[in-house]
């Protein structure tokens, strides 16, 4: 049992896993075009969403596809206002995408 000092005892706490990392999904996002502008040429790159910041980093498999302007675009605004000023559905996205990987991935296994 653990103490706290608001009185609560618990056997329990919160311990985030570390987040995936699959150099190879990445090369799969990669593949895409951009999920704004349509750009497959020029170099894309995979842009991560989700919780991140004081040593708290997302998961490989919560990466999209975008050109290189975006992905700067998306820093500059942040993930809420890139996302509603482009009209994305970036969840949506990161479940098409890994479903297709998982496809992918069977049919290569079969």
């Amino acid at each position: 049992m653990i103490q706290t000092p608001y009185g609560i005892k618990s056997e329990l706490t919160y311990r985030p896993g570390k987040p995936l990392r699959d150099a190879e999904y990445l090369r799969f996002v990669r593949s895409f075009p951009c999920s704004v502008c349509s750009r497959s040429w020029g170099g894309i790159e995979a842009h991560h969403f989700g919780p991140r910041g004081l040593a708290q980093k997302t998961s490989d498999l919560n990466a999209i596809p975008l050109c290189r302007n975006h992905h700067r675009e998306v820093h500059k605004l942040g993930p809420i206002k890139f996302q509603e000023q482009h009209k994305l559905d970036i969840p949506f996205l990161i479940v098409q995408l890994n479903e297709l990987y998982q496809e992918k991935t069977r049919r290569k296994s079969a």
